[in-house]
């Protein structure tokens, strides 16, 4: 967070925002990491517990928290099935999955079931917020830019 700060403060370009992506997993500061984001006006994209609980919202809404672990055997079962290949393995960092997400998966629906995860919960313990994510800010920025400016 603070190095997405400094790269912001000594870059000769000025932007009009910044964005941190990151999951909860062990992240002991993880409440303080989101305050400090908030007060420096940097967009901050979040999951509890994993980032792959977004990748699930592709295929099915879940509003009971898991490991990542979970999450990843979630994805292989959804793809399988969608597929119809019973070898398909989950890969970190893979660029050949996003296209199977688009392919097999609803964006749309992953957006809706985001966004009904996050009104589940109220106050500043994100640490608590499980599961949770907000990955889909970034999406819909990503597909509509000009849309956060009534925001900022």
């Amino acid at each position: 967070m603070k190095e997405a700060l400094k790269e912001e403060q000594k870059s000769l370009k000025k932007y009009d925002r910044v964005w941190v992506v990151f999951d909860k997993d062990d992240f002991k500061d993880f409440n303080k990491a989101i305050t400090f984001a908030q007060k420096h006006k940097i967009q901050c994209v979040w999951s509890n517990e994993s980032f792959e609980l977004w990748y699930c919202l592709y295929f099915n809404y879940l509003n009971t928290g898991i490991t990542r672990a979970q999450y990843i055997t979630k994805i292989e079962e959804s793809i399988q099935k969608a597929t119809l290949k019973a070898k398909f393995k989950y890969k970190k960092n893979d660029p050949s999955f996003y296209p199977l997400l688009q392919k097999y998966g609803n964006e749309k629906k992953a957006i809706v079931y985001a966004e009904k995860l996050q009104k589940l919960y109220e106050g500043k313990n994100y640490a608590k917020h499980n599961p949770c994510t907000f990955v889909s800010d970034l999406v819909k920025e990503l597909k509509n830019p000009e849309s956060l400016n009534d925001i900022l």
